[in-house]
């Protein structure tokens, strides 16, 4: 693990992400945002960009929290990328074509936004199936909000989540 290089005189808080590894991907849903935001922009700040890469990666199912929120959000450095991942929940909808339809609309918004370093995806699956091809479990992770890190140690649970929907709405509670 390569070490993390501090400009000047800084006061640091003790969290994971001040003394994590140079290269970090600070992963966060909606509830968590405002944390992993402050996070990341304090990284750049301080971080020597040659040898540091921050990047921000919120998952969202709200498009209004998410176009709000990007209007205020900036890029400090070049080697920093926010990558916002809109997620439609299939089963939340009626149709896959409703879905579809929802996805393309949030492209359509926040491809309007101008940003530079901004990554957005929009795709119809769900929180549980984003976080099995995301997850890597390495300490270059750092996930913010306790419904992330309730993932990380329960990874079981991410297979059976379905299985257990499902279950509920078939027999109920």
């Amino acid at each position: 693990m390569e070490t993390i290089d501090v400009q000047g005189p800084y006061n640091m808080p003790m969290s994971p992400y001040v003394h994590g590894p140079a290269q970090l991907d600070i992963i966060a849903t909606d509830s968590g945002i405002l944390e992993a935001y402050s996070c990341f922009r304090w990284r750049q700040r301080v971080l020597t960009p040659k040898t540091s890469t921050t990047n921000l990666i919120w998952f969202s199912a709200d498009l209004e929290f998410v176009t709000l929120m990007l209007e205020h959000f900036r890029v400090m450095s070049c080697s920093a990328l926010i990558s916002v991942v809109y997620f439609v929940d299939p089963l939340n909808h009626v149709s896959e074509a409703e879905a579809r339809a929802e996805r393309n609309e949030a492209e359509r918004i926040v491809g309007d936004i101008s940003m530079a370093n901004l990554e957005f995806n929009a795709e119809v699956i769900t929180l549980s199936e984003l976080l099995k091809d995301t997850m890597s479990y390495s300490s270059e992770q750092y996930f913010v909000g306790e419904n992330l890190r309730s993932y990380i140690e329960k990874p079981s649970c991410l297979d059976t989540q379905i299985e257990a929907l499902e279950s509920i709405r078939a027999t109920g509670l």
